[in-house]
């Protein structure tokens, strides 16, 4: 359910859902790196061309953190 809402944000820009995924882990201001499960080449690729994709904006940002249930930590939102 949550995956289906955030497809909006996945089909508006130049990117998949990795580049998505990794584009807002990268935009948190807590997160310094982003540790990834890459097993193939393409998916290395994939993940490179990252840097390449429009940055998530602000709305997209908020719609898909409004998708994500608090886990008690709030330090860092």
């Amino acid at each position: 359910k949550t995956a289906a809402r955030a497809v909006s944000v996945i089909s508006r820009k130049e990117r998949n859902k990795a580049q998505t995924a990794l584009r807002f882990v990268l935009q948190q201001p807590a997160i310094t790196a982003a540790v990834v499960g890459i097993r193939t080449q393409a998916q290395l690729d994939d993940a490179v061309q990252t840097i390449n994709t429009p940055a998530i904006t602000e709305e997209e940002l908020q719609h898909l953190k409004s998708l994500l249930p608090l886990k008690g930590y709030t330090q860092h939102l």
